[in-house]
């Protein structure tokens, strides 16, 4: 079984050596390069490794996420610079896959010494051994675990919604967890302008949309971002759409009579998006989710908890 012609694997050397294992989709990304890396490099290019970067982007309709790190490379000038390793996806693979953004990284974190062909051919079967969103036993224990923080990733999909840049306050041990859960929750429409990375120490400076910082050297930002603390759980400069909550929490409840977990996650996001494209909630083509009175009463709430807050998508950046 292959990812096919819509995935590509690559390696490369920061203003330097290129190896995609798609010309088609290398062709397509030859001016966004740069993006490949952290818009902020640190002095001391060690530090790449200490928080595991990733950078992730979009362009079209494909998804690049690019692992960062120092092996020692130098460029023809004697200079340090890093090298980068990863996939890119088209947003239908990704939404099927690259969710689980934390195996994807465990992946170039075993792998990334691999040349890109091995890395593509590779991908696959690691995701269906260890990916949560493939598995109905992983993906409940991945909600189960993420609805404890439920507030924090509500406020960060409505900051991403409303446009603003969002700062995630983190120990570096938790930062691909903790990405691994806004991707978990991110309504599709918002592949379109992913434009996130795991490295950032100075805010003055233009970085990515969504930007994970050290805890330990965290210095509070301007009144123009949104920070999300994992740590203590606070928010400054928060406002949540009360639909996205709503959606959430049914996520995270049990999923309705006669669908999987699977299912369930893969249904609710459906209708996320389908409910911010057309302003409700249709639910009469689906038959299977009134076969049971009890999962009717359920939806009834469901559909009642949105009644009113249609408004809300006035001010949603689509």
């Amino acid at each position: 079984m292959s990812l096919g012609s819509g995935v590509c694997a690559f390696r490369l050397r920061y203003q330097g050596e290129e190896v995609f294992t798609n010309s088609s989709i290398k062709d397509k990304l030859r001016y966004w390069v740069s993006e490949f890396f952290p818009r902020q490099m640190p002095l001391n290019l060690e530090k790449l490794n200490k928080l595991f970067t990733l950078k992730l982007f979009s362009v079209d309709r494909y998804v690049v996420v690019s692992h960062i790190y120092f092996s020692g490379s130098v460029d023809e000038f004697g200079r340090p610079v890093p090298d980068a390793v990863g996939v890119v996806l088209e947003d239908g693979l990704f939404d099927a896959y690259g969710r689980d953004i934390f195996s994807i990284a465990e992946y170039l974190r075993e792998f990334r010494d691999r040349e890109p062909s091995e890395l593509e051919v590779g991908l696959l079967t690691y995701l269906e051994e260890k990916s949560f969103l493939l598995d109905n036993d992983r993906l409940g224990k991945a909600l189960k675990y993420y609805s404890g923080f439920l507030d924090l990733y509500s406020g960060i999909i409505s900051s991403m919604l409303r446009g603003r840049r969002v700062v995630v306050v983190s120990n570096p041990s938790n930062i691909i967890t903790a990405l691994s859960g806004i991707l978990l929750f991110m309504p599709k429409v918002l592949f379109s302008r992913l434009n996130i990375s795991t490295f950032c120490e100075d805010l003055s400076e233009e970085v990515e949309d969504i930007v994970f910082v050290d805890r330990s050297t965290w210095i509070p930002a301007s009144s123009q971002v949104s920070v999300f603390d994992f740590a203590s759980g606070s928010m400054t400069k928060v406002d949540r759409l009360r639909f996205i909550d709503v959606f959430l929490r049914e996520l995270c409840s049990d999923a309705w009579y006669s669908f999987s977990i699977i299912e369930f996650y893969r249904f609710i996001m459906d209708l996320l998006s389908d409910y911010m494209r057309r302003g409700k909630l249709d639910l009469n083509e689906n038959r299977k989710v009134y076969m049971i009175i009890s999962t009717y009463k359920r939806i009834e709430k469901f559909r009642s908890s949105l009644e009113g807050l249609r408004k809300e998508l006035k001010e949603v950046r689509i």
